[in-house]
C-alpha cells in the first residue's frame, strides 16, 4: 500500500472507516480501516439506500415480502418477492426435481417475480435493483442481470478532511434512489415482465444434452466457476433429474443456496441465465 501512494503522492483518496470510541477520559479505542477510495466516490450508505429503495416499493402499491437478507464486508443483499405476481412454467420446469427434498417441479411448475437490492459501502459496485424470478419447488432465484437497475458512486471531488453530507444533497441522492426503485418495481413485478423472461429460457431450457458431465465442464470453464462449486452443480445437476440445458441452471441456482459466503453465492446465483445459454450451445 505505501509503495502505490509513493509512486503519485499528490493522488486524492478517500479513506472509509470506523472510528473506534471508549468512555469518557479512557483513550481512543482502535478504529478499522473500511476502503481507499477514489476522492469522487459518492457516499450512499446501506441503511440509507435500503429504506429510500422500501419507500420505492411500498409507492409501487405491490404486495411484496423480504425472503432473505445478507450483509458482508462488501456489499449488502435483500431479496424481495411477491407471490401475487406468479405464472405457471410447466415447460421450464418440466421433469425437474428439487434436490433439497425431492418435490416435483411438474406437480408445482410455478415461479414468482421478485427482485434482490444491493449495495456496496466500499468501492464494491454500484447500489443495484436486479430481477429475480424464485422457483416455488426449490426456491432457486434466477436473476435476470442484463435488466439491472443501477446508480453508482459517482460524484464531485469531495474535500479534504471528514466527509459530511448536506441535507439538500442527502435529500436529493435518497429521492432519486426512491424514484428509480419504484420504477424498477413497477417494471419486474409486472406479470408481463415476468411471462418474457420466462419464455425466453423455455426458448433453451429444454435442449437435451448428449453428455452432460462435459456440457457442465465446458460451462464451469467458460464461466470461471471454480472446482468446488463444479462439483456441487454437478451433483445437483443430477439429483435435480433434469437432463437439459434448464437443468444445469438450475443446478448453478440450487449450488448458490448451499454456499455460507454471501458474496460468493450472489455471484454464482447471477450465473445461472448464462450457464443456461452456456450449456445450450454446447449440447
Amino acid at each position: 500500500m505505501n509503495a502505490w501512494l509513493r509512486e503519485a503522492p499528490e493522488r486524492k483518496f478517500m479513506l472509509r472507516a470506523f472510528r473506534g470510541e471508549n468512555g469518557p477520559g479512557m483513550p481512543p479505542a482502535e478504529g478499522v480501516a473500511r476502503a481507499l477510495l477514489s476522492d469522487s466516490y459518492k457516499l450512499m450508505d446501506n441503511f440509507d439506500m435500503l429504506l429510500a429503495a422500501l419507500d420505492g416499493v411500498t409507492q409501487s402499491g405491490h404486495p411484496t415480502r423480504v425472503t432473505g437478507c445478507d450483509l458482508t464486508d462488501r456489499r449488502m443483499y435483500v431479496r424481495i418477492e411477491s407471490k401475487a405476481v406468479a405464472i405457471h412454467a410447466p415447460r421450464l420446469l418440466r421433469g425437474y426435481r428439487s434436490p433439497f427434498d425431492g418435490r416435483s417441479g411438474d406437480e408445482l411448475p410455478v415461479i414468482s417475480a421478485g427482485f434482490v437490492i444491493s449495495n456496496s459501502e466500499v468501492g464494491s459496485g454500484a447500489y443495484t435493483i436486479t430481477p429475480r424470478a424464485v422457483v416455488q419447488v426449490c426456491r432457486n432465484g434466477l436473476t435476470q442481470s442484463k435488466d439491472v437497475m443501477r446508480a453508482v458512486h459517482l460524484g464531485g471531488k469531495q474535500e479534504e478532511g471528514v466527509v459530511s453530507w448536506s441535507n439538500e444533497t442527502e435529500r436529493k441522492t435518497l429521492e432519486l434512489i426512491k424514484s428509480k426503485t419504484a420504477d424498477a418495481v413497477r417494471t419486474f413485478l409486472s406479470r408481463e415482465y415476468v411471462e418474457a423472461k420466462v419464455r425466453e429460457m423455455e426458448d433453451v431450457a429444454g435442449k437435451e444434452l448428449a453428455e452432460p458431465t462435459k456440457t457442465i465442464e465446458h460451462v464451469t470453464k467458460t464461466l470461471s466457476i471454480g472446482n468446488e462449486a463444479k462439483d456441487k452443480i454437478l451433483a445437483h445437476f443430477v439429483r435435480g433429474g433434469q437432463m437439459t440445458a434448464g437443468g444445469v441452471m438450475q443446478a448453478v441456482t440450487s449450488t448458490a443456496q448451499t454456499l455460507t459466503d454471501a458474496d460468493q453465492a450472489a455471484a454464482l446465483e447471477a450465473l445461472a441465465v448464462p450457464a443456461l445459454t452456456a450449456a445450450a450451445a454446447h449440447g
